[in-house]
């Protein structure tokens, strides 16, 4: 569905497209995240875990070719581990290399069939290459991997509105919600697909609360029309 349809009735709670979210791993990262794992990595050289986390820390800085370079170095440690694949696949999503990160999130899954983040993260792959029907088919097997995979949750409603399914949008935005009531892109999102329907006041309560629960930089990125935070690689590392 072309989403520029709803433009009109969307100007004044200024949203313009839904917001998928990549399903980045939600690491907590230190104050100081590149000393502190530059300083695990050199003591611990051989193991996959600290360059994971340190291409982690180079990426919420936005410094993503440092980041792709550890993904890799991980990755040639131990190619038979998942998560660096994941994690290297969203860096290229973050590069704009959507073919590139495809082939990286298949091979996670080729390493761990039920990795719901190899899967969902695949899945907002396909749907930025316009491969809807393959994009849906992969967030429900992040669901069924884990049910309660919020972004997953989010991601799939977003490839139903696009498919002009409407209804079965809302209710997987509301089912996000559910799970995290603090989700801001499912809030925004469904704010969206009220819109969408004429429901105003329930698109504006919506996207009232998307507004105050995001930062003043997210909220920019979400209304500029950037889908997803390509980092919660999370798209998330």
């Amino acid at each position: 569905m072309n989403l520029t349809r709803y433009v009109e009735v969307a100007v004044l709670m200024g949203f313009v497209m839904v917001s998928g979210t990549a399903a980045h791993q939600r690491n907590i990262v230190w104050k100081d995240g590149l000393s502190l794992w530059s300083d695990v990595v050199q003591k611990s050289p051989n193991k996959t875990r600290p360059y994971s986390n340190l291409a982690i820390a180079y990426r919420s800085r936005g410094l993503i070719d440092k980041a792709i370079a550890f993904c890799k170095r991980g990755i040639s440690l131990y190619p038979d581990v998942a998560e660096p694949h994941v994690n290297l696949g969203v860096c290229f999503l973050d590069k704009g290399w959507t073919d590139k990160a495809v082939f990286e999130f298949q091979q996670a899954i080729r390493i761990k069939a039920d990795f719901a983040r190899a899967h969902s993260n695949l899945g907002l792959a396909y749907s930025m290459l316009g491969q809807l029907d393959l994009a849906i088919a992969e967030q429900k097997q992040a669901l069924k991997s884990n049910p309660c995979f919020v972004d997953a949750h989010n991601n799939l409603g977003v490839c139903y509105f696009d498919k002009g399914r409407i209804d079965k949008a809302i209710s997987h935005f509301q089912h996000a919600i559910q799970i995290d009531p603090n989700h801001v892109d499912a809030h925004y999102n469904l704010g969206l697909a009220y819109g969408s329907k004429g429901k105003h006041d329930m698109a504006f309560r919506e996207m009232k609360i998307a507004k105050r629960l995001s930062s003043s930089q997210q909220w920019k990125k979400i209304t500029g029309g950037i889908k997803g935070e390509k980092g919660s690689v999370p798209a998330h590392p």
